[in-house]
């Protein structure tokens, strides 16, 4: 095998038994959330390791006992106090059904246990829980975190001493954090390229493409995008469609008008409204729905890979009579099962505005945006930037246009330049789309190694391009919130429909 499939397989490894120790149950699964650093205080000792939280962040659960070989104590006549902050996770949309708050004395006499958060989100007071106990053993203590993700990356635990003479020790502690998992909320999928993986031919039409990348997340996608040409270049090929449902995913076109003037088919010049008339009943009698990302990126400043973008930079209201056009054109002909997808790129100082591309809620049922990390790769140089710096103001913009549509990312990718790309991806799809970006319904990665600039030089945008964001990817994309395969088979002649 490989060194660098090794590397992979050794980071997905590490992270599986990280600090965040699960056990799965009946309807749900708990997480062990041990601590991970010190909050010193004083009149506490540590014996056998060189901080608090490494002496108690034993990998046991309240049914076993820890390792008594390293543990902090005090044995003054003076209250003393020391506290340990607590690791959390992100939820990813999981709920969070209780919380409990372990710690193991090894000797009887009496420690208490304050539960506390660095902030508040709710207001008031900061702390959660507490409690006093004595005996050797297990003792916990019930946490309200009120079902967020705030409250649960702000815990920490104080221990605090009596004044007696007797030893108090304490050997391990961990939050008990009971979870429901969450229901798959959004569809997932690439655009994937062949060369990444040493082919001529891009999935679905190379297989072996799909399987690697595939095995690569670890997941089976739900949406594979890739390219058709318009009706007027070719008629409806319904095989790469079939090759995608067969896998159980949905296809995901992306079509362009080419150097076809918008006007015309705005006006209904007959060469363009009869290509578009039999593509149309040929996909009506193809019946199974599929998602058609038309003229995408139609606000950038005029390119010359996307031709329609100089006539929608001097006359965007053709841009959305033609968007009509087709539209009304599809309807006519009953190919009900074409589910629209609008996709402007991120907006930026000289894009097309927004409001004047929108073709109105009748002729669009899912918005969409694209949108990179550029980082400072020399092919682009830019700014490292989040997903949420990305997509932020964008998205606002596009759910002031459509607040009732599902959002679909169309493209997104980050390169490794100016930052971590593995903790872009894992904020990115464990975090900011979850907690931020409630209306992101779908998110299509783009997998290609694509050329950029006269050189010819390609871009990192591969989850593929450094063993760690691989498998950050995986371990991000692997959470039941993104849908592995359409969770149902489609209605013939139906639109696709976001998950609940």
């Amino acid at each position: 095998m490989p060194k660098w499939r090794l590397a992979v397989q050794a980071v997905l490894m590490i992270s599986m038994l990280s600090a965040v120790f699960q056990v799965a149950v009946a309807a749900g699964y708990n997480s062990y959330l041990r601590p991970k650093a010190d909050y010193p205080g004083d009149r506490w000792t540590i014996t056998g390791a060189s901080s608090a939280w490494e002496a108690l962040d034993d990998p046991v659960t309240e049914e076993q006992t820890p390792n008594n070989a390293d543990y902090i104590s005090n044995a003054t006549t003076q209250s003393g106090n020391w506290g340990v902050d607590i690791d959390t996770q992100p939820l990813v949309g999981d709920s969070i059904k209780s919380a409990t708050a372990w710690f193991y004395l090894s000797t009887p006499a009496a420690v208490k246990l304050n539960v506390r958060v660095n902030t508040n989100p709710f207001g008031g007071d900061t702390l959660l829980a507490t409690g006093t106990f004595s005996g050797t053993g297990w003792h916990s203590v019930p946490v309200d975190l009120k079902a967020s993700q705030a409250l649960l990356d702000e815990v920490y635990f104080r221990f605090q001493s009596g004044t007696t003479t007797a030893t108090r020790t304490v050997s391990a502690t961990f939050l008990k954090v009971s979870l429901e998992p969450s229901p798959p909320k959004v569809y997932w999928g690439a655009d994937v390229d062949g060369e990444v993986y040493g082919s001529e031919h891009d999935a679905p039409w190379d297989s072996s493409v799909w399987d690697t990348f595939e095995n690569h997340t670890g997941k089976p996608v739900s949406i594979l995008h890739f390219n058709q040409p318009a009706p007027w270049n070719q008629s409806f090929a319904p095989k790469p469609l079939n090759d995608v449902y067969a896998r159980g995913a949905f296809p995901l076109i992306s079509m362009g008008s080419g150097t076809v003037p918008l006007q015309e088919i705005a006006s209904g010049t007959s060469t363009w409204d009869a290509a578009m008339k039999s593509w149309a009943e040929e996909v009506a009698t193809y019946k199974k729905p599929l998602f058609l990302r038309w003229d995408w990126e139609m606000n950038l400043r005029p390119t010359e890979e996307l031709p329609w973008t100089e006539q929608v930079a001097t006359a965007p209201e053709v841009f959305v009579k033609a968007w009509q056009k087709f539209h009304d054109i599809t309807e006519a002909a009953g190919a009900s099962n074409i589910t629209w997808v609008w996709c402007p790129n991120v907006s930026f100082t000289g894009s097309t505005s927004l409001n004047s591309l929108y073709p109105g809620n009748a002729y669009v049922d899912w918005t969409c945006m694209d949108g990179y990390n550029w980082g400072t790769n020399p092919l682009q140089p830019d700014e490292w930037k989040t997903f949420a710096q990305v997509f932020g103001k964008t998205y606002n913009e596009v759910a002031s246009l459509a607040p009732n549509k599902p959002l679909m990312i169309g493209e997104t990718a980050s390169t490794e330049v100016g930052g971590n790309k593995g903790q872009w991806v894992t904020n990115a799809l464990t975090r900011e789309i979850p907690l931020t970006f409630p209306n992101i319904k779908a998110l299509v990665w783009f997998n290609w190694n694509i050329k950029k600039g006269v050189s010819g030089q390609r871009m990192d945008w591969p989850i593929e391009s450094s063993a760690t964001s691989e498998a950050a990817f995986a371990q991000a994309i692997g959470h039941s919130y993104y849908a592995p395969r359409s969770p149902t088979e489609p209605t013939a002649g139906t639109k696709i429909s976001p998950l609940p």
